[in-house]
């Protein structure tokens, strides 16, 4: 061990001194070669003579030099050392195959890179919690399968009757909620959970503490933890703010807690704050309200499949002793970090994938490149064979040159990567969960190093080694200007192929993707947007209490606004259209009918009088919503016309009854047109509308929906705010946002699936056009005395442009024929992101195969010209 470590500690040292050692050596070598000078002096020989003799006794100098370094065991490492150093110098004469060839690395390898990093934040690494894989959500599912919440009920009876889980917590969405300084109101993200939360996900407090079992129980202190995000930007990192009051939707609030910064809940979404779930009797009385959206913690060797066994179970004693009418198909259990990643892994993949047809693109290029000027080098290879050379000293020079390539190629894609990263960060944080948390490490650095020397390598080695192989077997090579084997230049023109193929099937996906993002943003929502308003309001349900009061607040909240200067008219709703929020209930039979069967899931929304004319809707039988419609008037619905279609078909709903198992009955008092709720995507659901002030229940998350009059509606912001505050001083705006971004915000995933494969299409034809300039360029400084000769016995210039064409465009549409096999399957693969357009969409391939030939046309223009340029005369002279 010992002599190993000291042998390595030579090594080094050779490595720190080598040409310190090497000029004590040139020293002590002159030195005897001067004492030996000067002995044959003495003996009477001249100058010239006496020095003769002494270098033939003391022997070859230069053996002696190699023979010192190769005593200091780092021989190998020094030449390699020195033929990196050649391998830089050589890249450095050749300027513009060295930065083609680093701007497809940057590009292709720092691609790559960032969707290593995205891909490993967001998939491979676990959740930032204690044991994360025992953490899951438990859903409830409808006759249709879809996962739906939970009755605050049956949290507790699950709790109480399970035995696969160690620990349940009950949450719901994060909304809006009034936080009071003595700087005043301020809205902020509040997430309730239950008191065991954080102690089930195994996570602690950065400063204070976090929630106690104990403070969720009805009386309790209200208590508050904060995120850190949150703790940063409105108390300045302030660690004394833990253990001072707030006020919270009206409630004097201690905050008790700061998580750290690494913590992150985004399963439903980020919060700013969390509060302990307060679940009361009346919440726990409403069988027919799911609203709480559990996780559990598995106990100690139950898998996720024996849990999902054991919730049914006892799902299924729980409904034989309380029935309800919700329709279950029973519950789902579902691992945590499959939930929150799930629905964006398929489109991750799919990036990912294209990626690395970029970064194959990338690939062929720099073989494409690298083949062309190792073949321009047969005359150099050739001579060094001829000297003595072998062909492992050959391989290893063209390795060092890789090897330099590929650091300078991996330096510039951690760059580029970072930037890429930082870019998605911006663009795209707000569609992939964990996004916000993925960074550029050291794993993700070695990783992008260890790709650009593979790519180098193996792209980059093979036709080095080719051109070595080839000159070692003793071929003479032709000379300057030759036309270069035929074999070379089907080696090129396959690899300009297959590049071609590769962009082909990028940019038909990229097309696809397109027309399918025009096609959703051309769709018809069911309303207009113009000049259109929501405004996001959070009433505190300590201020708040009842359907009653809201409605009330609401009401003169809009008679407030209706008075602003520039607004026409305003109301109110517990949900916009394509928000996809709201709530989910089973559509009730007819007075006097039998239940439909498969029941209807419907849409449920709470609106104020005047809604349907504020959003654009149109009436189509009946009556809307009046100012007469409340609490002590007879119960009413508004039903859509998918409703009334799948419920009445061609019968006449207005003026029926429903009714439901609880004896509650609503006359059905207008149909209203259907207007997208989930996506532009999605056919329009069943949905319902009621009076708010005849809600069943408070809704605290609403939004006022107002119609301006003024060519810039988001102008009009301070005066609403103004407006809502003097019906209550301490009530907040959540936001205000036009009805156009609602809209377009519907649209942010197709839009960033769109902008990526556009941008990695785009990347990959540019590097195409790269690689077909450069290898037709090759070709014609290759076969300059052939073009000559061709001019002198008579060829036109068209018949030269002919073979510059050939050469260049005939790979390319050879390549086209093949990419658009290859497209026609990997269309297939996209069919599930594609709405209007089919995978095999002719328009989009020809389109595509148009945009690749009129690039490439444009790239082998410049060599056409200067083959149009070679003066035969010249050509002759030279021969």
């Amino acid at each position: 061990m010992i002599a190993r470590l000291r042998g390595w500690f030579e090594v080094l040292r050779a490595i720190v001194r080598g040409r310190a050692q090497d000029r004590e050596l040139a020293e002590e070598i002159d030195f005897h070669l001067e004492r030996q000078t000067a002995k044959h002096r003495v003996a009477g020989m001249s100058e010239d003579e006496a020095a003769r003799a002494a270098k033939l006794d003391f022997g070859r100098v230069g053996r002696v030099r190699e023979e010192h370094r190769d005593a200091r065991g780092a021989r190998w490492l020094m030449d390699f050392l020195g033929d990196l150093r050649i391998g830089v110098r050589l890249l450095i004469r050749q300027p513009g195959i060295t930065v083609t060839a680093l701007l497809a690395l940057a590009l292709g390898v720092g691609g790559n890179t960032a969707m290593f990093s995205v891909l490993d934040g967001v998939i491979m690494k676990p959740l930032p919690y204690g044991q994360p894989d025992g953490v899951v959500v438990l859903w409830q599912t409808n006759n249709r399968g879809v996962k739906q919440a939970t009755a605050a009920f049956d949290v507790v009876y699950w709790r109480e009757h399970s035995q696969a889980f160690e620990q349940i917590a009950a949450l719901r969405r994060p909304m809006g909620a009034s936080l009071v300084t003595s700087e005043g109101p301020e809205h902020v993200v509040a997430s309730h959970v239950s008191g065991n939360f954080f102690e089930l996900l195994r996570v602690d407090a950065a400063h204070g503490r976090i929630f106690t079992a104990a403070e969720d129980a009805e009386g309790a202190q209200p208590v508050v933890v904060l995120s850190h995000r949150y703790w940063t930007s409105r108390f300045g990192a302030d660690p004394e703010v833990v253990g001072t009051e707030v006020s919270i939707n009206g409630a004097p609030t201690v905050i008790v807690g700061v998580m750290p910064g690494q913590f992150r809940f985004e399963f439903l979404g980020e919060a700013d704050i969390w509060i302990p779930l307060v679940l009361t009797q009346a919440q726990l009385d409403q069988r027919n309200f799911w609203s709480e959206r559990p996780i559990g913690r598995l106990a100690a060797g139950v898998s996720v499949q024996q849990a999902n066994d054991d919730l049914t179970r006892v799902t299924e004693q729980l409904l034989a002793e309380h029935p309800t009418n919700f329709f279950s198909e029973g519950p789902n259990v579902v691992p945590l970090h499959e939930e929150i990643v799930g629905d964006v892994k398929p489109t991750l993949t799919l990036l990912a994938a294209a990626m690395g047809l970029v970064l194959l693109v990338a690939c062929v290029n720099v073989a494409n490149l690298l083949l062309a000027r190792n073949a321009s080098r047969n005359r150099e290879l050739t001579l060094r064979v001829a000297i003595g050379a072998s062909r492992g000293r050959i391989a290893r020079q063209l390795f060092a040159e890789a090897a330099a390539l590929g650091s300078a190629g991996a330096l510039l894609a951690v760059g580029f990567g970072f930037l890429l990263v930082r870019g998605l960060r911006l663009v795209a944080v707000d569609r992939l969960p964990m996004l916000a948390a993925v960074t550029m490490d050291l794993r993700v650095i070695a990783y992008t190093g260890a790709l650009a020397l593979a790519t180098v390598l193996l792209f980059g080695l093979a036709p080095a080694w080719y051109c070595a192989r080839r000159q070692a077997t003793g071929r003479v090579a032709a000379t300057t200007g030759g036309a270069g084997s035929r074999g070379e230049r089907r080696a090129l023109s396959s690899l300009v192929g297959v590049e071609t193929a590769l962009v082909l099937v990028l940019l038909v996906s990229a097309g696809l993707v397109l027309r399918t993002y025009a096609n959703l943003s051309n769709v018809d929502a069911g309303f207009p947007t113009a000049s259109r308003l929501a405004v996001e309001i959070v009433l505190p349900s300590s201020s708040y209490p009842t359907a009653g009061d809201i409605a009330t607040f609401f009401a003169q909240t809009i008679e407030e606004i209706e008075r602003v200067p520039g607004v026409s008219s305003a109301a109110a709703t517990s949900s916009l259209p394509l928000s996809g929020r709201g709530i989910t209930i089973r559509a009730p039979a007819a007075e006097g009918e039998d239940p439909p069967d498969p029941p209807i899931a419907m849409g449920w929304d709470a609106v104020s009088p005047g809604y349907f004319d504020a959003i654009g809707m149109r009436i189509l039988a009946g009556r809307g919503i009046t100012d007469a419609d409340d609490a002590s008037t007879e119960p009413i619905w508004i039903i859509n016309e998918t409703l009334a279609r799948q419920q009445f078909g061609e019968r006449d709903p207005i003026g029926l009854f429903y009714a439901n198992t609880q004896g509650n009955r609503w006359r059905i008092a207008g149909i209203v047109s259907d207007v997208a709720h989930h996506g532009l995507d999605v056919a329009p659901r069943p949905a319902m509308y009621q009076p708010q002030a005849q809600a069943g229940f408070p809704w605290p998350t609403v939004e006022v929906v107002v119609v301006a009059s003024t060519p810039d509606p988001l102008a009009l912001t301070p005066a609403l705010r103004s407006a809502v505050r003097r019906v209550d001083p301490l009530q907040p705006i959540a936001r205000v946002r036009t009805l156009d971004t609602v809209r377009s915000g519907s649209l942010a995933e197709e839009r960033l699936r769109a902008l990526l494969f556009t941008a990695f299409g785009c990347t990959a034809l540019l590097l195409g056009a790269i690689g077909i300039h450069g290898v037709v360029a090759y070709g014609v400084s290759q076969r300059t005395r052939e073009i000559g000769v061709r001019r002198a016995l008579g060829a036109r210039a068209v018949d030269i442009r002919r073979l510059v064409l050939r050469a260049g465009l005939g790979p390319v549409v050879a390549g086209c024929a093949v990419g658009a096999a290859v497209a026609l399957f990997s269309g297939q693969l996209l069919s599930g992101l594609l709405y209007g357009v089919a995978p095999n969409d002719p328009v989009v391939l020809a389109g595509v195969a148009v945009i690749i030939v009129g690039v490439a046309g444009v790239a082998v223009t410049g060599p056409m010209l200067r083959a149009l340029r070679v003066d035969p005369a010249r050509t002759l002279k030279r021969e």
